[in-house]
């Protein structure tokens, strides 16, 4: 997997000086040089990998699920409420919409769905099929290989719209503000940019302000 700043992350897997797997190697230099990245990781054998819109490492483990890494590998956490015990996750995918789907085999079968940066994970089905490996059409849809069970797609696209934002200050429908007023508002899940505009009349036909590029809240 490849960071947006162009790191590189390999995970190990097979049998290297009597142990199964070497965990995870990073490389800033195009692939010439490489260093481990295991801090907090508990088990070696690495089955998958995949880099999120925040370049947050998402790791899939034999036996011990998923881990993440915030800071580019120089620590991991492990990220499995909703997995089941000792899973071992061999795919990972994440669509539009900031949705990841984690595909498990051997010990405990099927899909896995996490809406929250992998902080939970729900079972999204297949549950009698090692789920090998994802891919996403352009429309958002699905596709799981699996083990001896063939490919199964979503009956519909997994990209939902964000959440509309609310607005936090100034409170709606406020008057008599001061001309220099800050705004906030709620962030919304998947959303990559927000856009805002401002008007001196309720229809919208003309603005004084008009923004599609703000990435903040």
């Amino acid at each position: 997997s490849i960071t947006s700043s162009g790191y590189v992350f390999v995970g190990t897997e097979g049998l290297t000086s009597g142990t199964y797997g070497a965990g995870i190697y990073f490389s800033s230099s195009n692939g010439s040089y490489w260093y481990q990245r295991n801090s907090g990781l508990p088990t070696l054998p690495i089955s998958s990998l995949i880099v999120n819109s925040l370049d947050h490492i998402y790791a899939g483990t034999y036996g011990n699920g998923v881990f993440l890494s915030s800071n580019f590998g120089q620590s991991w956490a492990q990220k499995d409420t909703g997995l089941p015990a000792n899973a071992e996750v061999y795919s990972f995918a994440i669509n539009a919409s900031s949705y990841m789907y984690a595909g498990l085999g051997d010990l405990n079968l099927g899909a896995y769905l996490s809406t929250d940066y992998g902080n939970t994970w729900t079972n999204f089905g297949l549950p009698s099929n090692n789920v090998a490996v994802f891919a996403l059409d352009t429309a958002g849809y699905l596709y799981a290989g699996t083990y001896e069970g063939g490919v199964f797609r979503t009956a519909a696209t997994t990209v939902v719209a964000p959440s509309v934002p609310e607005s936090i200050s100034p409170a709606n429908l406020a008057t008599g503000l001061s001309t220099d007023e800050g705004f906030t508002w709620t962030a919304s899940f998947g959303a990559t940019s927000y856009r805002m505009q401002l008007s001196t009349d309720s229809t919208f036909a003309t603005t004084v302000f008009d923004s599609s590029k703000i990435k903040d809240t």
